[in-house]
C-alpha cells in the first residue's frame, strides 16, 4: 500500500513539475511573447552549445560543483490596483455594448483579478518558486552534502519577493508547499487563520532568510539613475516611438476592426490593456487544461511579437544595455555575488580534501528580487548582448522591429539576442555555479584560481558568454563560451569587487543637477 502512494505521488510531482517548468514550443503555442510577463514554463530560452574544441576543458561533466550563486525574479504575481480597476472598467464596457464580437467564454470570466492584492504573489508564483528550490536541490545533491548552516538566502523587503524566497526555502529543504494564505501578511484576513503560523514561529523558521534592499534595489538608491533615467522621458523614446508607430498602430486597428470596437467608445490604449490583461492570465493560470485566457482571442499570433517587441524596448532602455549606468549601478550585488564564489573557492583550494567540510566552504547563495534586479545583473555580465561581434554599438530603435523579427525566427536562434522574456519570465532566474576540475590545464600564467570555473545559467539553461571564449574579441560566429575561467572572471568583472566599485561615485548626482533632469515619469512600473 505505502509502495502504491509513494507511486502515485511520484507521478504527481513529475505532473506537476512538467506542467510549471517544461516550456513549451513556440511552434505549440506563442505564450512565450509577453516579455517579462512571460510565464516561466513558457520562457523559449534554448541552450547554447560551443564548438566542444573552443572549451578550455572538454566538459564540466567530470569536474565538482562546489558552489552555487543564484539570482531570482520572483515568482508570478497579480497586477497593480491600478491596472486591475483599468482592467475592470474596460471589461464592464466590453459586456455592455450588445454589438461587440466579443470571444467565445469572455462573458463568462470573471472581473481580471479583481480580488487579489495589489502585485501580490500568485498560487503560481509560490508553485514556480517551491519547484525552483526542488530543482536546485537536486541538481546540488549530486555533487555535495548541503548543509543548510553553509546556505544563504537574500530578498528585498518587498513581500512578492519575501514570499518567493520562502517558498524556494520550502522547496529546497523538502518542506511543505506555502500558499497565499500562509506566507503573506494578510494571511490572518483570508478566513483560514489556521493555515497561518503564530508570527514567532514563522519569524524562527525563517530566520536564515535577510533581507538587502541595498543589494537587492540598488536601483532605488543610485540618485544618479533615479533622476537621469528612471525619471527622464527621453530615456524611453525609442518605445514611445514604436508605440505610436505603424506596426503598433495596425495591431491596435486590426483588433478594433474585427471585434466591431467603434473608434468612438474604443481606442488604442484599451487594446494594449487587452494585452496585458492576456498576458497576466496567461501567466497566472493553474489549471493544466486550461493554458488560454479569452481576451487572448482578441489578436492574432502575429499580433504578439509587435506588443512584446514594444514592451522590450522599454525594458532595454531602462533597464539593460540601453544606458550603461544601468547595468553598472548593479556593481554591489555583482560584486557581492563574485566575492563569495571568490571565498568558496578559496576555502576549498587551502583546505585537504578531509578538512573541507569542517572549513565551512559556503556552498550556496539564493537572492531574491525583481525583473529591475536581474536584468541589469544579466547585462553587468555581459550577456545577450546584440553588440557581440558586431563593428558598433547595436541598439533597440523603434526601427529595429523588423531585423529584430528575422533574428528571433533564426535557426538556431541567436545566442545574443535581447528578449526580456527569455531572462527575466515571471521566476526568471540567474544561477553563477563554481566547479573544480582537478585535471584541467589554464592557460594563463601562474593562474591562482587553476582549475576552477564559473557556468552561468540562465532559467536552466546554458549561454554564450562572450567574456569566457577563446575568441577575443568574440565574434558572431564564436559569440563566447559557456563557461569561463575563475581568474578570467573575476579579472573582467573586477571593476564591480568590493573594495573596487566607487558607488558614491557612479550613483552621485553632479551638484549642479537639481531638476534640470527630471522631465517627467516614464512611467515604467516596478516588475
Amino acid at each position: 500500500m505505502s509502495q502504491s502512494l509513494g507511486s502515485l505521488a511520484a507521478f504527481v510531482f513529475a505532473f506537476i513539475y512538467v506542467y510549471v517548468f517544461n516550456p513549451l514550443s513556440e511552434n505549440d503555442v506563442p505564450w512565450s511573447q509577453f516579455s517579462t510577463k512571460t510565464a516561466y514554463r513558457h520562457c523559449s530560452l534554448r541552450p547554447y552549445k560551443d564548438p566542444l574544441y573552443m572549451r578550455p576543458v572538454q566538459s564540466l561533466a567530470s569536474c565538482k560543483m562546489i558552489h552555487v550563486n543564484a539570482l531570482f525574479r520572483h515568482g508570478t504575481r497579480s497586477p497593480s490596483r491600478k491596472d486591475t480597476k483599468k482592467y475592470k472598467s474596460l471589461f464592464e464596457r466590453l459586456l455592455s455594448n450588445g454589438d461587440i464580437k466579443l470571444p467565445k467564454g469572455f462573458r463568462d470570466q470573471p472581473v481580471p483579478f479583481e480580488n487579489h492584492t495589489d502585485k501580490g504573489l500568485l498560487p503560481r508564483g509560490f508553485e514556480e518558486h517551491h519547484l525552483l528550490g526542488q530543482l536546485f536541490r537536486s541538481r546540488m545533491d549530486h555533487h555535495m552534502k548541503v548543509d543548510m548552516s553553509k546556505v544563504q538566502f537574500y530578498t528585498s523587503s518587498v513581500q512578492r519577493a519575501i514570499d518567493s524566497g520562502r517558498s524556494f526555502y520550502h522547496g529546497f529543504f523538502g518542506m511543505p508547499p506555502l500558499s497565499s494564505n500562509y506566507a503573506s501578511n494578510d494571511c490572518d484576513s483570508d478566513g483560514e487563520p489556521a493555515k497561518c503560523p503564530p508570527p514567532q514561529i514563522k519569524a524562527e523558521r525563517y530566520k536564515s532568510i535577510q533581507e538587502s534592499d541595498r543589494l537587492l534595489r540598488f536601483f532605488d538608491h543610485c540618485k544618479r539613475y533615479v533622476e537621469e533615467i528612471e525619471s527622464n522621458k527621453s530615456s524611453v523614446r525609442e518605445y514611445k516611438r514604436f508605440r505610436d508607430g505603424p506596426e503598433v498602430r495596425r495591431v491596435a486597428r486590426g483588433v478594433m476592426s474585427r471585434h466591431l470596437l467603434t473608434p468612438t467608445e474604443f481606442n488604442e490604449s484599451d487594446v494594449h490593456l487587452m494585452y496585458s490583461v492576456c498576458s497576466f492570465e496567461v501567466a497566472a493560470e493553474t489549471n493544466p487544461f486550461k493554458q488560454r485566457s479569452p481576451w487572448c482571442d482578441f489578436f492574432r499570433p502575429t499580433d504578439l511579437p509587435i506588443y512584446e517587441y514594444m514592451a522590450d524596448l522599454k525594458h532595454y532602455w531602462l533597464k539593460s544595455y540601453g544606458y550603461e549606468l544601468n547595468y553598472v549601478q548593479s556593481c554591489p550585488l555583482v560584486g557581492e555575488m563574485l566575492s563569495q564564489i571568490r571565498q568558496a573557492a578559496y576555502l576549498y583550494k587551502t583546505s585537504r580534501s578531509e578538512d573541507r567540510s569542517a572549513r565551512r566552504v559556503p556552498q550556496a547563495t539564493f537572492w531574491f528580487g525583481h525583473a529591475e534586479t536581474l536584468l541589469p545583473v544579466v547585462a553587468a555580465l555581459g550577456l545577450f548582448n546584440d553588440s557581440v561581434g558586431a563593428s558598433e554599438l547595436q541598439h533597440l530603435t523603434a526601427d529595429g522591429f523588423e531585423h529584430w523579427q528575422a533574428k528571433r525566427r533564426m535557426n538556431p536562434p541567436s545566442p545574443t539576442m535581447f528578449r526580456s522574456g527569455h531572462i527575466a519570465p515571471f521566476a526568471g532566474n540567474l544561477a553563477l555555479q563554481l566547479y573544480h576540475c582537478p585535471n584541467a590545464v589554464s592557460i594563463g600564467v601562474d593562474d591562482p584560481w587553476s582549475g576552477f570555473f564559473v557556468e552561468p545559467l540562465v532559467n536552466g539553461q546554458t549561454v554564450a558568454w562572450p567574456l569566457g571564449g577563446p575568441v577575443q574579441p568574440p565574434t558572431k560566429e564564436f559569440p563566447g563560451a559557456t563557461f569561463a575561467p575563475l581568474d578570467t572572471v573575476l579579472s573582467r568583472l573586477g571593476s564591480c569587487m568590493p573594495g573596487t566599485f566607487e558607488e558614491d561615485k557612479v550613483c552621485s548626482l553632479p551638484e549642479k543637477l537639481t531638476t534640470a533632469v527630471n522631465t517627467g515619469t516614464t512611467e515604467a512600473p516596478e516588475e
